[in-house]
């Protein structure tokens, strides 16, 4: 990464350049992006995405364990996390593919570790895993497709 694609700067007239991209305030600034510098397009997925979930997901994981014993199921809570941003990604900014995409992976090797793990069934399971890069390629694909049917 060069040392100009982390940059902020203020201006006499009040303005904020951040990454090349002007704000007419810190605050403006600091309401559409994040402190990654992904930048948010509603309220509403810049507060879902700024939502502690990891933490919510580690406090189930210690409740459900100590309450009920069940600390290797538990562990399949994890793959909520990706989920859970995923679907954050989809509300900010509507992009179905994106989710299909992110959502795929963390259901397929989810659901692969459950039939190994939980029901001693490996085969024929693992063909699920082979499918993850076919449906991302699918789902970029459709992206592109997309974006030249809207360009013409």
């Amino acid at each position: 990464m060069d040392s100009t694609d982390d940059e902020a700067q203020n201006s006499n007239d009040g303005t904020v350049t951040i990454d090349g991209e002007t704000f007419s305030s810190w605050k403006e600034a600091h309401d559409k992006l994040d402190h990654h510098g992904k930048h948010f397009h509603t309220k509403v997925g810049r507060a879902w995405n700024k939502f502690p979930f990891p933490a919510l997901v580690a406090l189930a994981y210690l409740v459900l364990g100590i309450v009920y014993g069940t600390w290797d199921m538990g562990l399949f809570l994890v793959f909520l996390v990706p989920v859970y941003y995923a679907i954050g990604d989809f509300i900010d900014r509507r992009h179905l593919s994106k989710l299909i995409e992110a959502i795929y992976p963390a259901a397929a090797i989810a659901w692969f570790l459950y039939m190994w793990l939980c029901l001693g069934q490996p085969h024929p399971a693992w063909i699920i895993l082979i499918t993850i890069p076919v449906i991302k390629a699918l789902m970029r694909w459709c992206r592109k497709q997309w974006k030249h049917r809207k360009q013409a």
